[in-house]
């Protein structure tokens, strides 16, 4: 499994909001074209409630966010500043989507820009499908709709 949102997803992580960060990380796209190997698109509902972060914009929150880039700027990493260590009882539940096969299908190999390009819109409509189907029954009390960004 691959997990493209990486240090940067971390950033914008906390209670009610759904953001991805992906349109940059197209790595595991060439990767699983290179090796003949389908995408499946995976969303877990929850995991984003389980603590209280400072969220990008909030008032007390400019200085974590600061240092938050400044860290991450330099090795690669975040470190999150949690308002509440304590982990709240949420159920996360991970939804899955159909493998996302290249069409047409292609011999394993070195992929084109455009094969990548293709088959990222493919895995981003169909993340954001799995998101619309299950939203309101696992993500009831969101603050915002699934986004997917740089």
């Amino acid at each position: 499994m691959v997990v493209p949102g990486g240090a940067a997803e971390g950033l914008v992580a906390g209670p009610g909001r759904h953001t991805l960060v992906l349109r940059r990380r197209r790595g595991f796209v060439r990767l699983a074209l290179a090796q003949g190997v389908p995408l499946v698109p995976v969303y877990s509902f929850g995991e984003n409630d389980l603590c209280g972060t400072y969220a990008p914009g909030e008032d007390e929150a400019p200085f974590f966010h600061w240092s938050q880039g400044q860290v991450k700027s330099v090795l690669g990493i975040v470190i999150p500043f949690i308002k509440n260590i304590i982990p709240k009882p949420v159920q996360i539940t991970t939804v899955f989507g159909k493998p996302i096969r290249p069409d047409p299908p292609q011999q394993p190999g070195q992929p084109t820009d455009e094969e990548v390009t293709a088959l990222m819109a493919r895995y981003e409509e169909a993340l954001l499908g799995l998101f619309e189907r299950h939203k309101e029954e696992l993500a009831p009390n969101r603050a915002e709709e699934l986004m997917i960004r740089d």
